[in-house]
């Protein structure tokens, strides 16, 4: 009886069953009417790109009837070479019409190959048998030998079944590592841009075992935004290998210090928040830090190439992909062979050159401020080393950072504001600090001792950050605003989660098909979305003064009765804005509707327009 047969029972019964079905399907050898129906719809499945990727569909011309005939066939790899098997053996159609047309055939997963097909002598085809019925399951009815056999089995029915090589048609013409996918090998990678999220991406990658060069003319400013960073940068560090010459030259940070006017202060250390928040971070001379990581992915295998990559359009037909680089850039690395890379990584900030080459527009923020600032010595400094100010100004808001051996001061405002300070950022820059007071208490006598540098404040993410090919890291992708110091982490952040997307294939030294490249990328544009919006939130509410309005009516909640009562509930509140601050849950739920539900019911009669930063 059925129901009393053992598991092993079950599965002879059942393997014998389809054994029988695959026969009966393909009777004499030969396909029936419902195997070419079912064929002709798996072959458009796999011509797509969304199975696995030693699925593909071969399209070859039929010798008699002169139209395009597609079949679903798998490749194999063997010693880095691609082979495809006719288990049907030799009189079959599509061997018979691959041969007549001299070997030249197309391969399909996502994207189009042309290939030449060569027949393996019989004598080199018993390793090939063996790992391709391993790889294909079903195939073995057809195969009168088990998989798990030795290799003299399969020799000496290797004159049976027709083994077929594959390589490009014309190797000269191969573009975006097209020829490569689904084959176990080094994917290659161009990072275009050096600053911090390039050089982390060039770290990560290089290490997981990808192929990177990293363009980097070296050209930087004396001062660069992101002076400051937030602790969950510092884990990112660690994983960097970088954290130990961070602290080298940088100052300790242990907190930041809010001040919307004489009586509404709050001074934040992170350490109060541990172990949800790592309990510190580092305020950083930003040229250095962008030094040490370029450094690090040199020495972690990265091909560092010191000019300006030029990026262009690829061909109209879209074969390589939206983008490539340009042939002189190639021209100019003899290490990529004229080849277009798998991948090519937007990583140039600010500058966005990727979609200025594809004329990507972006969603930009409410902000759009001027930022001025300097590194002045002999300042007062009355507070914790390494603690950071942000004072609400006149107009705009200021900060400063303390460094080793400096402090870094910063006026952000509106353009028609910084217009009333004067006409040169440095006259706009002394004149605040001189009316400013606690600008003036802590810098009134101190000296300059760099330029003046500009940055346009602005709010920013990509209407599009990825494509066929290619993808935005960084600033590239967006930039939130410097209030709450976010830039850095975002950056290095975008980094990782491309790394993250990316690792599977690298672990298996395979290269991602369109398909599952683009899926990977999408998803990495999904999350890297999220993070900008959310801190593009949470920094709203920093300027339209909700948080400070928070801030002053919990020093009115006397209501709430008892003092242990009243401080739960005050520390409960300041923990999730910790946590919102410090990068720990930016993007988590409950913080940000812990926060929103605050901003709207807690304020207790006081109104934010009042702590606005104009």
């Amino acid at each position: 009886m059925l129901w009393t047969m053992d598991w092993a029972s079950w599965r002879l019964a059942v393997t014998l069953m389809l054994g029988q079905l695959a026969r009966w399907l393909y009777r004499g050898q030969r396909q029936n009417g419902l195997v070419r129906v079912v064929n002709r719809g798996v072959a458009a499945v796999f011509s797509w790109g969304v199975a696995p990727n030693y699925l593909v569909a071969l399209q070859v011309t039929g010798h008699r009837s002169g139209r395009t005939i597609s079949l679903p066939l798998a490749i194999v790899i063997v010693d880095g070479e691609r082979y495809l098997v006719s288990n049907l053996g030799a009189d079959v159609a599509w061997v018979r019409n691959v041969k007549a047309a001299g070997g030249r055939a197309v391969l399909r997963h996502g994207r189009t190959e042309r290939v030449q097909l060569d027949e393996l002598p019989v004598e080199r085809r018993a390793p090939v048998l063996k790992a391709y019925l391993r790889r294909a399951p079903g195939a073995r009815p057809h195969v009168p030998v088990d998989k798990d056999a030795p290799l003299e089995d399969f020799a000496a029915i290797a004159a049976r079944f027709p083994v077929f090589s594959v390589r490009l048609e014309h190797p000269a013409t191969r573009s975006a590592g097209g020829e490569r996918r689904g084959e176990r090998a080094q994917m290659r990678i161009a990072i275009v841009g050096g600053g911090p999220s390039g050089s982390a991406l060039a770290i990560l990658l290089s290490v997981l075992g990808a192929d990177v060069t990293l363009f980097d003319d070296g050209r930087r400013p004396a001062l660069l935004v992101g002076e400051s960073l937030i602790p969950s940068v510092v884990p990112i560090l660690k994983k960097l290998g970088v954290e130990e010459d961070t602290a080298g030259f940088s100052q300790r940070k242990p907190g930041a210090t809010f001040v919307w006017s004489a009586s509404d202060q709050v001074r934040v250390t992170f350490d109060r928040f541990a172990p949800a928040v790592f309990p510190y971070a580092y305020n950083i001379p930003r040229p250095r830090f962008d030094e040490a990581l370029l450094t690090r992915a040199i020495k972690a295998g990265a091909l560092h190439v010191p000019i300006k990559a030029k990026l262009e359009r690829a061909d109209a037909d879209g074969a390589r992909g939206e983008l490539a680089l340009a042939l002189e850039t190639l021209a100019a690395v003899p290490a990529l062979e004229g080849r277009q890379p798998d991948l090519i990584v937007d990583a140039t900030g600010r500058a966005r050159y990727a979609a200025r080459v594809l004329e990507i527009s972006a969603r930009i923020g409410p902000r759009k401020d001027v930022a001025h600032f300097a590194h002045f010595q002999g300042v007062r400094w009355d507070e914790t080393p390494g603690q950071v100010l942000v004072t609400r100004g006149r107009a705009g808001w200021n900060w400063c950072i303390p460094l080793r051996d400096r402090l870094s001061i910063g006026i952000v405002l509106s353009r028609d504001d910084a217009a009333e300070l004067g006409r040169e950022p440095e006259e706009r820059l002394h004149r605040a600090i001189a009316t400013e007071p606690w600008l003036s208490a802590i810098a009134g006598q101190a000296r300059r001792v760099t330029p003046v540098a500009t940055y346009a404040n602005y709010q920013l993410i990509s209407e599009r950050g990825y494509g066929r090919g290619w993808v935005m890291a960084g600033d590239a992708f967006g930039f939130v605003d410097p209030m709450l110091s976010p830039g850095v982490f975002l950056a290095l952040r975008s980094a990782e989660l491309v790394a993250d997307g990316l690792a599977p294939w690298l672990a298996r030294r395979e290269i991602p098909s369109p398909h599952e490249l683009d899926r990977a990328l999408a998803r990495y544009a999904r999350l890297q979305g999220t993070m900008l919006e959310a801190w593009l939130e949470l920094v709203a509410q920093f300027y339209d003064g909700r948080v400070a309005a928070l801030m002053r009516s919990g020093r009115t909640w006397d209501t709430l009765g008892s003092g242990f009562l009243r401080s739960a509930i005050d520390g409960h509140v300041a923990r999730h804005v910790g946590l919102l601050a410090s990068g720990a849950a930016t993007t988590a739920r409950y913080p940000r509707a812990l926060l929103r539900f605050l901003g709207r019911y807690a304020l207790r009669g006081v109104h934010p327009g009042e702590l606005a930063i104009r």
